[in-house]
Protein backbone atom coordinates (compact mmCIF):
# COMPACT_ATOMS: atom_id res chain seq x y z
CA UNK A 1 0.00 0.00 0.00
CA UNK A 2 2.99 2.84 0.89
CA UNK A 3 4.44 1.84 -2.69
CA UNK A 4 1.12 2.58 -4.47
CA UNK A 5 0.25 5.56 -2.17
CA UNK A 6 3.28 6.71 -3.36
CA UNK A 7 2.45 6.40 -7.12
CA UNK A 8 -0.89 7.76 -6.63
CA UNK A 9 1.09 11.30 -4.63
CA UNK A 10 3.66 11.28 -7.51
CA UNK A 11 0.92 11.94 -9.69
CA UNK A 12 -1.58 14.56 -7.85
CA UNK A 13 1.93 16.70 -7.33
CA UNK A 14 3.06 16.08 -11.11
CA UNK A 15 -0.45 17.56 -11.56
CA UNK A 16 0.25 20.06 -9.08
CA UNK A 17 3.89 21.30 -10.15
CA UNK A 18 2.80 21.42 -13.73
CA UNK A 19 0.09 23.53 -13.45
CA UNK A 20 1.89 26.24 -11.06
CA UNK A 21 4.55 25.74 -13.73
CA UNK A 22 2.48 25.63 -16.82
CA UNK A 23 3.64 29.26 -18.06
CA UNK A 24 6.96 28.00 -18.85
CA UNK A 25 6.11 24.99 -21.94
CA UNK A 26 3.08 27.38 -22.94
CA UNK A 27 5.55 30.27 -23.62
CA UNK A 28 8.03 27.88 -25.52
CA UNK A 29 4.80 26.97 -27.05
CA UNK A 30 4.19 30.64 -28.40
CA UNK A 31 7.83 31.21 -29.12
CA UNK A 32 7.75 27.84 -31.52
CA UNK A 33 4.72 29.27 -33.18
CA UNK A 34 6.21 33.01 -33.56
CA UNK A 35 9.07 31.04 -34.89
CA UNK A 36 7.09 29.22 -37.29
CA UNK A 37 5.52 32.11 -39.04
CA UNK A 38 9.06 34.00 -39.82
CA UNK A 39 10.90 32.20 -42.12
CA UNK A 40 14.23 33.58 -40.97
CA UNK A 41 13.85 32.03 -37.53
CA UNK A 42 12.10 28.52 -38.34
CA UNK A 43 15.32 27.19 -38.66
CA UNK A 44 15.93 27.94 -34.53
CA UNK A 45 12.93 26.39 -33.51
CA UNK A 46 14.36 22.62 -32.23
CA UNK A 47 16.65 25.08 -30.22
CA UNK A 48 13.17 25.13 -27.76
CA UNK A 49 13.07 21.67 -27.34
CA UNK A 50 16.30 21.88 -24.62
CA UNK A 51 14.37 24.26 -22.20
CA UNK A 52 11.12 22.35 -22.78
CA UNK A 53 13.10 18.93 -21.53
CA UNK A 54 15.06 21.18 -19.17
CA UNK A 55 11.46 21.64 -17.80
CA UNK A 56 10.17 18.47 -18.02
CA UNK A 57 13.36 16.70 -15.82
CA UNK A 58 12.76 19.63 -13.34
CA UNK A 59 9.37 19.17 -12.55
CA UNK A 60 9.81 15.21 -12.66
CA UNK A 61 12.94 15.61 -10.31
CA UNK A 62 10.87 18.08 -8.07
CA UNK A 63 8.38 15.67 -7.76
CA UNK A 64 9.95 12.86 -7.00
CA UNK A 65 12.01 14.43 -4.22
CA UNK A 66 8.96 16.12 -2.86
CA UNK A 67 7.04 13.15 -3.01
CA UNK A 68 9.89 11.30 -1.31
CA UNK A 69 9.93 13.38 1.89
CA UNK A 70 6.27 13.46 2.24
CA UNK A 71 5.88 9.31 2.45
CA UNK A 72 9.66 8.62 3.94
CA UNK A 73 9.94 11.56 6.55
CA UNK A 74 6.13 12.45 6.77
CA UNK A 75 6.01 16.02 5.91
CA UNK A 76 3.53 17.95 4.62
CA UNK A 77 3.61 19.42 0.94
CA UNK A 78 4.63 22.80 1.85
CA UNK A 79 7.54 21.34 4.05
CA UNK A 80 8.25 19.09 1.50
CA UNK A 81 8.58 21.29 -1.19
CA UNK A 82 10.62 23.97 0.70
CA UNK A 83 13.42 21.03 1.80
CA UNK A 84 12.93 19.84 -2.13
CA UNK A 85 13.90 23.18 -3.54
CA UNK A 86 16.62 24.05 -0.96
CA UNK A 87 18.37 20.62 -2.16
CA UNK A 88 17.97 21.51 -5.49
CA UNK A 89 19.88 25.35 -4.77
CA UNK A 90 21.94 23.56 -3.29
CA UNK A 91 22.96 21.10 -6.20
CA UNK A 92 22.65 24.28 -8.67
CA UNK A 93 25.22 25.51 -7.05
CA UNK A 94 27.80 23.49 -8.08
CA UNK A 95 27.26 24.69 -11.99
CA UNK A 96 30.06 26.11 -13.33
CA UNK A 97 28.21 28.94 -14.91
CA UNK A 98 25.62 29.47 -13.21
CA UNK A 99 26.26 28.58 -9.72
CA UNK A 100 27.00 31.49 -7.89
CA UNK A 101 23.44 32.64 -8.48
CA UNK A 102 22.40 29.93 -6.19
CA UNK A 103 25.05 29.94 -3.06
CA UNK A 104 23.52 31.34 -0.12
CA UNK A 105 25.40 34.50 1.37
CA UNK A 106 24.70 35.89 4.91
CA UNK A 107 24.95 39.74 5.21
CA UNK A 108 28.59 39.45 6.98
CA UNK A 109 30.13 37.80 4.17
CA UNK A 110 30.07 41.03 1.93
CA UNK A 111 34.33 40.94 1.98
CA UNK A 112 34.65 39.43 -1.40
CA UNK A 113 32.74 43.09 -2.72
CA UNK A 114 35.04 45.23 -0.30
CA UNK A 115 38.15 43.62 -1.39
CA UNK A 116 37.33 44.05 -5.15
CA UNK A 117 36.75 47.22 -4.96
Amino acid sequence: MNFLGYLVLRFWIFLLFAIVTSPVPLALTLLAAYFARHDSLESYRWILAFPFLLWLYGVGWMVDRTASKMILQGTSLVSSTKASLNEAKLFLAFLPLIGGWFVSRKEGDDDDEKNSR
